[in-house]
C-alpha cells in the first residue's frame, strides 16, 4: 500500500505508554521467523568480542599484538561458541569514484575471510558481523564516518543512501557465505554513532532527536535485511546494540515507526511486520555507575531491571517471540580503583560473574552474551591515548588477559579470564590451557 514520507508526519509527542506485565516465562524460543535457528541458550550463550589488527582501517583502537592467530588460539582456549567481528562496510566495499556503483575491496575481503576460517577452525560455532558505517551517494558531504544524510533537508539523497546500504548488504552476503549473523549498527541511540553531516560543529543542533534516529534505525534494518535476504534466506539481521544508556522510548519510537506505515523509506509501501526489519534483539548492558551511585547489589539489580523493561517493549509490540543477544558487555579494572592491580582485578572479576550469572540464569529470553573484550590494549591508538592520560585509559583495561604486546606478562590470563573459563567449562575444569600463548615466553602463571 502506498505510503507518505515518515520525515514529514513524524510526531515529537510520545504516544503514551502502556502498562503490560512482564512475561518472564518467554525464552524466545518461538521465533515468527521461521529460517531463524531454533532458540539454544545452552550451546550459544558464551560469547566474545575483539578485533584482531590484521583486519578492519587503520588507525583505530586495538593492539597491534592482538592478531588473527591469537584471538583465534584465545577463542580455542576459552571454548567460547559465537564470537563478534567489526567489519565496517567501508573496510571491504569501496564507491566508484564518480557514481554510486560499489565494488569490492578485495585484499581486505581475503584477509576476512582467512579470519573467519581462523575462528571456526577454533571452535566458533556462530560468528556475528557488526558495522557501523556506510557508503556515501556521489557528491554527498559526509562530515564523519558516523554520518546519515538528513531525510528532512534532502530525502532523495537520503533514498539513495539507503539502496546503497542494501546493495553494499547484498555484495557482502555474495562475498561472505561464512558469516549468517550480521549487526548492522552500533548504539545508534547515541549521537556520537548517528548524527547528521555538521555533528562537529554543534553537537546539539546537529543530533537526530531519539525518534527521529530510532526511524531510520529501523529504515536501515529493513534495508540491510533485504540486501541479505536477497542472496540467501539463512541470512539474519541483528538489531543494532542500543547503549548501555538506552531508553525504552528509544526502542519504543522503532517499533512506533514500523507501525506507522510510513516505513521503509526505500519501498512504495509500508512494511509493519517487525520480522522484515531485524531477527535478533540486541542491547549492551554495561552496569552504569550513575545508577546507584556505586558498584553493588542496587547497581545489579538496576541492571537487570534495565533488561526487563526493554525486553518489555517487543513484548507490548508483538514481538516478544524474539530472542536477545547482548552484543556488548564487559566492565574495566578502572571502576574499581587503581587498574593492574590484584584488587581491582578480584573485584571485577567478582562482578563479572554476578552479572553473566544474571544474564544467564534470570533472564529467560537472553540467548547469547557477547563478553568485550579479550585483551588489554598495549600499543596502537588506544595506548597512546591512554598514555596521554584520556578518557581512553578505561578503554584499556576491559581485557580479559593481559596485551600479548605486554612485555612483562605477554597475554597471561587475568583472574576473570579465569572465572568465564570455569563458568563456561565447568567449576573443576583445568585452565592450563589459557596460558597457551604466555607459557612460549616463560611467563610465571
Amino acid at each position: 500500500m502506498k505510503k507518505t514520507k515518515w520525515f514529514t508526519v513524524l510526531l515529537c509527542a510520545l504516544i503514551a505508554s502502556m502498562s503490560f506485565s512482564f512475561l518472564c516465562g518467554c525464552d524466545g524460543s518461538k521465533d515468527k521467523n521461521t529460517t531463524m535457528p531454533a532458540f539454544d541458550k545452552q550451546t550459544y550463550f558464551y560469547g566474545s568480542c575483539e578485533l584482531a589488527s590484521e583486519v578492519g582501517p587503520k588507525g583505530d583502537w586495538r593492539d597491534e599484538g592482538v592478531t588473527m592467530d591469537w584471538v583465534a588460539g584465545t577463542v580455542d582456549a576459552l571454548n567460547v561458541s559465537v564470537h563478534r567481528v567489526w567489519m565496517h562496510i567501508t573496510s571491504v566495499l569501496k564507491r566508484a569514484e564518480k557514481s554510486n556503483e560499489i565494488f569490492l575491496i578485495q585484499d581486505e575481503c581475503d584477509r576476512y575471510h582467512e579470519y573467519f576460517a581462523k575462528l571456526k577452525a577454533a571452535g566458533i560455532k556462530r560468528i556475528l558481523v557488526m558495522n557501523h558505517r556506510s557508503l556515501y551517494p556521489y557528491g554527498f558531504k559526509a562530515g564523519t564516518s558516523a554520518t546519515v544524510p538528513d531525510p528532512s533537508v534532502d530525502p532523495d539523497i537520503y533514498a539513495e543512501w539507503l539502496k546503497m546500504y542494501m546493495e553494499s548488504y547484498r555484495l557482502l552476503a555474495t562475498e561472505f557465505p561464512e558469516v549468517q549473523f550480521w549487526e548492522c549498527g552500533n548504539e545508534f541511540d547515541l549521537s556520537d554513532f548517528m548524527h547528521k553531516s555538521e555533528y562537529y560543529t554543534d553537537k546539539v543542533k546537529y543530533s537526530y532527536a531519539q525518534d527521529e534516529a530510532a526511524w531510520i534505525t529501523a529504515d536501515m534494518c529493513y534495508a540491510a535485511r533485504k540486501g541479505l535476504r536477497s542472496v540467501s534466506e539463512e541470512n539474519h539481521v541483528v538489531l543494532p546494540g542500543m547503549s548501555q544508556y538506552a531508553k525504552t522510548l528509544f526502542f519504543e519510537e522503532i517499533y512506533y515507526g514500523i507501525e506507522s506505515k510510513k516505513l521503509p523509506t526505500i519501498e512504495e509501501y509500508y512494511v509493519t511486520d517487525p520480522d522484515e526489519y531485524f531477527d535478533v534483539i540486541a542491547w549492551h548492558c554495561y552496569p552504569i555507575n550513575k545508577d546507584s551511585g556505586i558498584d553493588n547489589d542496587m547497581a545489579l539489580d538496576t541492571f537487570k531491571e534495565r533488561c526487563k523493561n526493554l525486553y518489555a517493549v517487543a513484548q507490548r509490540h508483538d514481538d516478544g517471540e524474539k530472542r536477545v543477544w547482548i552484543t556488548e558487555v564487559g566492565i574495566t579494572e578502572t571502576r574499581f580503583g587503581t587498574p593492574a592491580t590484584t584488587a581491582a582485578q578480584t573485584k571485577l572479576t567478582e562482578y563479572m560473574v554476578k552479572i553473566i550469572k544474571i544474564l544467564r540464569d534470570e533472564l529467560p529470553f537472553v540467548e547469547t552474551c557477547f563478553w568485550f573484550r579479550f585483551a588489554n590494549y598495549d600499543s596502537g591508538a588506544l595506548a597512546e591515548e591512554a598514555g596521554a592520560g584520556t578518557a581512553g585509559v578505561g578503554e584499556r583495561y576491559f581485557g580479559m588477559f593481559y596485551s600479548p604486546d605486554d612485555k612483562v606478562n605477554r597475554g597471561k590470563p587475568k583472574a576473570q579470564a579465569l572465572a568465564y573459563f570455569k563458568l563456561i567449562n565447568g567449576e573443576d575444569a583445568d585452565v592450563s590451557s589459557l596460558y597457551w600463548y604466555s607459557d612460549k615466553f616463560g611467563v610465571k602463571r
